[in-house]
């Protein structure tokens, strides 16, 4: 993320993503390429090797769960600007994206948050230490 990736006709970009690479077996068959996904849970998946029809196949499997896209060869993509390749499911998922409304007290050692939530998850999350983030207007808390 933050490289700057330069294209054979010159043409060059910022990578604005995390990339990793998996070795895989060239050899690997549908039912273990989708053990893997499922085991890494991506958040956008991009097929850019295999015959067409077997990358098709295997999108058609993946793109209930997840935004994923069989790019051609050169084919520059932004998956925010262009959803018509993520499954009615996944977008479905993406604008009930659910927030919540907490009132929050802060001070120098801790965080407490107003909350009426009951739930047994809830009541496990709250119980430990705790890290908290401000991004923009956000403010994320996660468990240590």
């Amino acid at each position: 993320s933050g490289e700057v990736l330069e294209f054979p006709d010159g043409t060059s970009a910022v990578v604005k993503c995390r990339v990793e690479r998996f070795h895989l077996s060239a050899h690997s068959d549908q039912i273990q390429l989708l053990s893997v996904i499922k085991t890494i849970n991506p958040k956008v998946l991009a097929l850019v090797h295999g015959e067409k029809s077997t990358l098709h196949a295997l999108r058609e499997k993946l793109s209930s769960e997840y935004p994923v896209t069989c790019p051609y060869n050169g084919e520059i993509i932004s998956v925010t600007d262009h959803l018509e390749w993520v499954s009615p499911t996944v977008i479905d998922k993406i604008q009930k994206k659910k927030t919540l409304d907490l009132g929050v007290k802060m001070n120098d050692t801790s965080i407490d948050v107003d909350t009426d939530f009951t739930s047994e998850r809830w009541q496990e999350f709250i119980i430990g230490e705790h890290t908290a983030t401000l991004k923009g207007n956000r403010l994320i808390i996660r468990k240590v």
